[in-house]
C-alpha cells in the first residue's frame, strides 16, 4: 500500500510552502512514492508571523514482511538557524 496523494493535504501543504520551493518538494515526494525511497528536501515553511524558515523534511517508508508499504514515518525539523 503506497500513499495516494490527497487534494486537501497537497492544498494545506502549498499554503504554507514558499512557492519557490513547492516544485522540487513536489518532485521528491512523486519519486519517493514512486521508488519507494527516503523523502528528503530542504524548503521553507511559513511561520505564524506570516516569515519564512527552512526546514529539511525527511520520510522513510515502513514495510510489512512482504516488502510493501504500509505507511510512512517522516519529520520536519527546523534548520534555519544553520
Amino acid at each position: 500500500m503506497g500513499l495516494s496523494p490527497r487534494p486537501r493535504l497537497q492544498d494545506s501543504w502549498q499554503k504554507v510552502r514558499h512557492p519557490d520551493d513547492l516544485p522540487l518538494a513536489f518532485e521528491r515526494r512523486t519519486s519517493a512514492l514512486t521508488t519507494g525511497d527516503t523523502y528528503e528536501v530542504e524548503f521553507r515553511l511559513k511561520l505564524a508571523d506570516g516569515s519564512y524558515a527552512w526546514h529539511l523534511a525527511r520520510a522513510i517508508p515502513q514495510r510489512g514482511v512482504d516488502g510493501q508499504i504500509l505507511r510512512w514515518f517522516g519529520t520536519n525539523t527546523n534548520i534555519d538557524e544553520q
